[in-house]
């Protein structure tokens, strides 16, 4: 469903609607009782017990593949899951992402798909958002606008990503129609 409406929205913009680069993160959230299970996990970085949603996003900032998976999981495991997924429905060339996917992540991106990921360095002291990178922190904020979003409530990984794919395509919907 998602991609339907994704091609439509890229209909209107007159854009390709098959996105060639994807721009990747994680966000931690905090898990309610009923998210039990081995899915979740404590994040240590930001000391969240819960799961991580890690998607990748277009250049435009719409949501084009998700993986909600146990916070303990480091950001360049889960991304190779992600890429696996992004891959297995398009064609990406090139991935921007933070220095958490540094590492294997990279090599295997490069050697698996020959996709070009570019990292950048974090050199200076104090919030300066990074081209390209910034869309990706957008779309996380428009979709935990959504309540249920707001934590994690859902039993399985699985039916948590489709609560992301819902909410970003009621996102999209809404962009298009304004």
């Amino acid at each position: 469903m998602i991609h339907s409406v994704h091609s439509q929205e890229f209909n209107l913009t007159k854009k390709n609607e098959i996105p060639s680069a994807a721009v990747i993160d994680s966000q931690s959230v905090k898990s309610m009782p009923e998210a039990k299970g081995n899915e979740v996990g404590i994040d240590g970085g930001k000391n969240v017990n819960g799961r991580k949603r890690s998607i990748a996003v277009d250049t435009a900032g719409y949501l084009i593949c998700v993986f909600v998976h146990a916070a303990n999981i480091y950001d360049g495991k889960a991304g190779k899951t992600l890429l696996d997924r992004l891959c297995h429905k398009f064609k990406i060339k090139k991935v921007w992402a933070d220095n958490t996917y540094r590492g294997e992540f990279v090599t295997y991106a490069e050697e698996k798909y020959d996709c070009i990921v570019e990292i950048k360095n974090k050199t200076e002291k104090g919030f300066k958002p990074i081209k390209k990178r910034w869309v990706v922190e957008r779309t996380f904020a428009w979709l935990t606008r959504n309540r249920r979003l707001a934590r994690e409530y859902e039993k399985t990984p699985r039916s948590s990503e489709t609560m992301v794919y819902i909410a970003s395509s009621r996102l999209i919907m809404k962009h298009a129609t304004t």
